[in-house]
């Protein structure tokens, strides 16, 4: 809630913004334009609290307010910075990237990626004014010939993001890349089911222990790697309710969606109950597998798969995560399957859900033991589980959907991977 007020002449809005009592200076106004700023200011704070855009009207106003006072909400942080319509290329993408607060480590990377290819098609010293819509066709076509569709298709977008900011900072007049088709996303190929028995394999040649635990618990957990591994802790691990509560920063810019919950599964229940009893032997009574140390992770994991006799697959870590959401579909509908990994039935069904050999098998008529389902998907594996075997037949799922519906907090949206929302 903002309010004005006047001393002497001089008018101004006071409000609460990131906890502090904030007091812009209008200066000189009429109380009726005075009025308008104020409401103006109130639809900012509404949208910035709820993580959502600003509506048409206060983002047309920003960027046609007169300097001063465009400068003195940026340094209350209510909008960003304006920036020299002349900048160069890649100076105008650094201070994109300097000034979106909103983004997470993982987003940064990525617009970087963009800037790469941007910079390196139309030269890092190009007068952000100068791009044509041409030039971005041109840019688009002979990123086709380098990278694969989805790839062509996740820079297209990055370069409309970074393009589109520039345009409501009143940088350039239109974006070029506007009219550019992105293309699907989806690139099955990439997409591959891992055993529960192969990730067992590896995990006994590699040489970390802290790796150990964050591949076992992107395979078996279904976890993101790192931000979500490195968030757990044993205090969110809850053996008597055979669940565990995953921290998620990717949504947590969604209200109500910091966090999710996911099932503990036999096999990651045996594991995991090792790995407390180690730690509290150790005094380490935190984290449960916490790393700084992410990119060294993945030379080690690819020398683990080699040396196991395996063959490298593609999306390392992703596909682990895939392979999990997977293998929860041979006992759970997909609706609470998206739930325990926190994305949408769409996103699963594109990037996730693989048609592993077991569902053929189950499908074909043939009869499973439970002993090589189990090493197959880490879900069962004890055979008073289901007995001596498993044959093809529906399963409902019944009993976890009406234990997951008693948890009031059970809850995870629809766009667990969408982007985040751009801010003004």
């Amino acid at each position: 809630m903002a309010t004005l007020s006047t001393r002497g002449k001089s008018r101004f809005i006071q409000f609460t913004f990131r906890e502090q009592r904030q007091t812009l200076s209008l200066g000189r106004v009429d109380r009726k334009r005075a009025e308008a700023i104020r409401l103006h200011i109130e639809s900012i704070l509404s949208s910035k609290a709820l993580a959502q855009p600003v509506p048409f009207d206060t983002a047309k106003w920003v960027k046609d307010i007169g300097g001063k006072l465009h400068a003195r909400m940026a340094d209350i942080g209510l909008v960003e910075p304006r920036h020299n319509g002349t900048g160069k290329l890649d100076e105008a993408i650094d201070a994109y990237i300097e000034n979106r607060r909103d983004l997470k480590e993982s987003s940064r990377i990525k617009f970087r990626q963009a800037k790469r290819v941007l910079c390196d098609w139309f030269g890092s010293t190009k007068n952000i004014q100068s791009i044509t819509r041409n030039g971005a066709v041109e840019w688009q076509q002979q990123l086709s010939k380098r990278f694969a569709t989805a790839t062509v298709s996740a820079r297209v977008k990055d370069a409309k993001t970074i393009f589109g900011y520039f345009v409501r900072m009143g940088m350039i007049e239109s974006n070029p890349f506007s009219a550019l088709k992105a293309g699907s996303q989806v690139n099955d190929s990439r997409l591959q089911y891992i055993p529960a028995s192969d990730v067992e394999l590896l995990t006994e040649h590699c040489s970390v222990e802290c790796y150990k635990r964050i591949i076992l618990l992107a395979r078996l957990g279904g976890l993101r790697i790192p931000s979500e591994s490195n968030m757990l802790r044993w205090k969110d691990v809850d053996f008597d309710r055979d669940r565990m509560r995953i921290t998620s920063p990717k949504t947590e810019h969604h209200a109500g969606k910091d966090h999710r919950w996911m099932a503990i599964v036999p096999a990651l229940r045996t594991k995991l109950e090792a790995w407390k009893k180690a730690d509290e032997s150790r005094g380490e009574v935190e984290f449960v597998a916490r790393t700084t140390a992410f990119g060294r992770m993945r030379k080690v994991l690819i020398n683990a798969i080699n040396t196991s006799g395996l063959k490298p697959w593609p999306r390392l870590f992703q596909n682990l995560r895939a392979s999990c959401q997977t293998d929860l579909l041979v006992k759970i509908p997909l609706p609470i399957a998206c739930k325990m990994i926190g994305n949408s039935a769409t996103i699963a069904s594109k990037h996730y859900v693989v048609p592993a050999d077991h569902f053929y098998q189950l499908l074909g008529g043939r009869t499973l033991t439970s002993a090589a389902l189990g090493a197959a998907t880490g879900i069962q594996n004890v055979s008073e589980k289901l007995g001596t075997d498993v044959k093809p037949e529906a399963h409902s799922g019944r009993d976890i959907a009406d234990e997951t519906a008693e948890s009031a907090d059970f809850e995870m949206g629809d766009k667990g991977l969408e982007p985040l929302t751009p801010s003004v």
